[in-house]
């Protein structure tokens, strides 16, 4: 038995820890902020070649900072677990047209361009509750949550932090 217990422990620690990445499709991360000098515009100018007003939505700008380089750069150190969050906590899954030479951050790009920030609704705190339930048992090593921070209903972002600091998270 303790051989056993051994064996399991190098297995676990071997593996690459978790990096969850949550983020909000809520209908208010379609909204366009006004920004004023500084650091805010200059990230808000950044994402969008056209200068459209959707490419400077909080949504734009989330999506354009979980570009394949990124995810890519991610991949080598965490097994990286992406999450939209709204109504409820859902896994993102590529589409299997890819092909197998096809970058991980390529694939998740490609399935994040494809969404749109429609939920009705947000459970911020909830979601990120459900996704450290999902991840139990697994060495996580951050969650980051791209999100404009409102909490339309159940748990707050602050209670599901704390949870998440107490899991060491």
């Amino acid at each position: 038995l303790v051989m056993i217990f051994q064996l399991q422990i190098r297995f676990t620690r071997m593996q690459l820890p978790a990096l969850a990445i949550l983020l909000d499709r809520s209908a208010s991360m379609g909204t366009v902020d006004e920004y004023q000098d500084g650091v805010g515009s200059e990230a808000a100018s950044s994402p969008g070649e056209d200068g459209n007003s959707e490419a400077t939505s909080r949504w734009a700008i989330a999506r354009e900072m979980l570009g394949p380089e990124l995810l890519d750069r991610l991949t080598a150190r965490y097994r990286v677990r992406v999450f939209t969050i709204g109504e409820a906590a859902e896994e993102l899954s590529w589409h299997d047209t890819f092909p197998e030479d096809v970058s991980f951050g390529s694939r998740m790009s490609e399935t994040i361009g494809g969404l749109l920030p429609d939920g009705p609704v947000s459970r911020l705190g909830s979601s990120l509750q459900s996704v450290l339930a999902e991840l139990r048992g697994q060495r996580t090593a951050t969650a980051i949550i791209l999100s404009d921070g409102i909490t339309t209903e159940g748990v707050s972002l602050a209670d599901a932090a704390e949870m998440a600091r107490s899991q060491a998270v």
